[in-house]
């Protein structure tokens, strides 16, 4: 009986294990292990970016356009509300689900004074289809 982790239990032929094979891992296990050390080293000299809002504060203005080719700011400011959705894009089957409920409640968010803006990295051309296949509504 062979073990799972016996190697001819995968290939039912024994391959015999040379000094070479043996070199040549441990030299890709070595460079795989450096490269991702090195990778990290000069991190604390980059600038980063802000990591996230608190609570209270305003957030950064955001700039784009829409999938009609109208473009759209969205600055902060009292008294105004504005729901913005970030997916992935049309490929992704969640994503089409959650834009088709968020669709189907725009008249509530509309009635509570608040705008809905989804934002994807799809190409125009793909939100266009996106908001045309949702009903034409939801601003992409």
């Amino acid at each position: 009986m062979t073990s799972l982790f016996d190697s001819t239990s995968f290939t039912g032929l024994s391959r015999p294990r040379s000094g070479r094979l043996r070199r040549a891992s441990a030299l890709t296990i070595f460079l795989a292990t450096a490269i991702t050390a090195c990778e990290g080293a000069d991190r604390d000299s980059e600038p980063t970016a802000p990591q996230g809002v608190e609570v209270g504060h305003s957030p950064p203005p955001l700039e784009g356009r829409l999938s009609s080719g109208e473009a759209i700011a969205l600055s902060p400011s009292r008294g105004e509300r504005t729901v913005i959705l970030f997916y992935r894009g049309e490929s992704c089957g969640l994503c089409r689900l959650r834009l088709e409920q968020l669709t189907s409640n725009l008249t509530d968010y509309s009635s509570l004074g608040a705008r809905v803006v989804a934002v994807t990295l799809d190409p125009p051309e793909i939100s266009a289809t996106t908001a045309a296949r949702l009903g034409g509504e939801l601003r992409i």
